[in-house]
């Protein structure tokens, strides 16, 4: 009497284990399910008391926002609270990319997030969410900073995206003439010969017995 049967052996209610979640857990032990926000204690006779779990009252300063996270229960401050999902992109030209921004913090206006491209708003290409800029087939103009901009209770937040767009550059090849040579190619000759006095090297030769050392 007072035995409960575990492991094929009887033991005493305070030796009993908590079945939690497919895991057992030994009397005494502490479980904190953030998902579910509760604490789970295992007690005498295998029996789990689940309690919701309490947060602590936050004081935030300055610009710090009370943000949440999908996997945590209790809010916390954080200053930077716009995040940039992908804030550096190398892009080839024709390439597309959608640039996103999560916003850490609750019920934030949609119509208080708003895009700049290095310093210039953005009014296209926004999803209805505000969340996400889309840049599609992308060319040299779209190689810039950007940022997603996030206002609740009178405090902003940023976060910032650089964007390269790698456009192939064509060389073209230009033919330079050299100015020490003219047509004839004997011209050089004589100009270092002392010859640019004859009247033929004056007239055919002006680019080799002006423009070259003739010494």
């Amino acid at each position: 009497q007072g035995h409960f049967l575990q492991d094929d052996q009887c033991v005493e209610a305070d030796q009993c284990k908590c079945l939690h979640e497919g895991i057992f857990y030994n009397n005494g032990d502490e479980i904190r399910d953030e998902g579910d926000c509760q604490v789970c204690t295992c007690g005498d006779a295998g029996i789990m008391s689940c309690l919701e779990m309490t947060c602590p009252e936050l004081n935030c300063d300055g610009d710090e926002l009370i943000s949440y996270k999908d996997d945590e229960c209790c809010p916390y401050c954080q200053r930077d609270w716009v995040e940039a999902v992908n804030p550096k992109t190398d892009l080839k030209e024709g390439q597309s990319v959608v640039l996103t921004c999560l916003i850490h913090a609750a019920n934030v206006d949609r119509k208080k997030i708003n895009w700049y491209k290095d310093g210039k708003r953005l009014r296209e290409d926004i999803s209805r969410d505000r969340l996400k800029l889309s840049i599609k087939d992308a060319d040299s103009s779209d190689s810039a900073q950007y940022e997603c901009e996030a206002t609740k209770n009178g405090k902003t937040a940023s976060s910032w995206f650089v964007v390269d767009v790698h456009v192939p550059i064509l060389e073209a090849l230009t033919l330079v003439k050299d100015p020490c040579e003219d047509k004839n190619k004997w011209c050089r000759i004589w100009a270092h010969k002392g010859f640019c006095n004859l009247p033929y090297c004056m007239r055919f030769c002006k680019s080799s017995c002006s423009l070259c050392d003739t010494n």
